[in-house]
């Protein structure tokens, strides 16, 4: 049983990590797409404005502190 519980713990620091350091690529990504190309698709900023409302919508949602 303490096996199948560090495996556990093993996979959800994975999935934290990879939480943690997935946006400081992407942003690092979006900065060099935009000092190379300076329009910016309309596709692109239908997912900026989608991605602004879900921040924004999630504001008001109730947590109860497990992540979940």
């Amino acid at each position: 049983m303490d096996y199948a519980l560090a495996v556990l713990a093993g996979i959800r620091l994975a999935d934290d990590m990879a939480f943690l350091l997935t946006p400081r690529c992407i942003i690092t990504q979006v900065r060099e797409f935009l000092q190379q190309s300076s329009a910016i698709l309309p596709w692109e900023l239908l997912a900026i404005i989608g991605g602004i409302f879900l921040l924004f919508a999630s504001q008001e949602q109730p947590s109860n502190g497990s992540g979940w």
